[in-house]
């Protein structure tokens, strides 16, 4: 209901966006949060997607406004790393597997612009891999690992620098 509001406000009101500063990037942020939500407290797959697809349909235009502000660019890459992220965990648990690594993937691409988040996306990759370990895909289970070791010992990791100078 409060996406639907918040929705609402931005295209039939038009002006209350004005007025409250709600702009394209807040938008894609919010809807992902929902989605997030629905994932990891509500397990409920189905409202999940519906806000992440309502997420990526600000994506052009939240990307135009990121050109325009200063620390525009790392907003709009952590926000799509995020909601590349919420997406992957909720086709993993609709058992999309196909989806879920290519949004892994996509959220991969952000790696240089936020090095903060190797570790995290790291720890997802080794929770798929875990998943399917646990389901008796052992393949898919060593792929996932793999991915994993890659992303933790990649360049741009904070973790890492800091390793090497110890």
């Amino acid at each position: 209901v409060a996406a639907d509001c918040i929705y609402m406000s931005i295209t039939v009101l038009s002006g209350v966006s004005a007025r409250f500063n709600i702009d394209e990037i807040s938008l894609l942020k919010f809807y992902t949060a929902c989605g997030q939500k629905y994932v990891s407290e509500l397990a409920d797959m189905d409202m999940a997607a519906v806000c992440f697809s309502k997420a990526s349909e600000f994506r052009k235009s939240a990307q135009a406004a990121a050109a325009e502000t200063e620390g525009g660019k790392r907003a709009f890459a952590k926000a799509l790393f995020d909601l590349a992220i919420g997406s992957a965990e909720c086709a993993w648990e609709r058992n999309d597997t196909k989806n879920a690594e290519d949004l892994v993937a996509d959220a991969s691409e952000y790696l240089q612009e936020l090095p903060e988040e190797c570790e995290y996306l790291a720890s997802v990759q080794f929770n798929f891999g875990l998943f399917a370990y646990r389901a008796k895909d052992y393949k898919r289970a060593l792929s996932w690992l793999e991915r994993c070791m890659v992303t933790r010992t990649l360049a741009c990791n904070p973790v890492m620098q800091s390793s090497k100078q110890a």
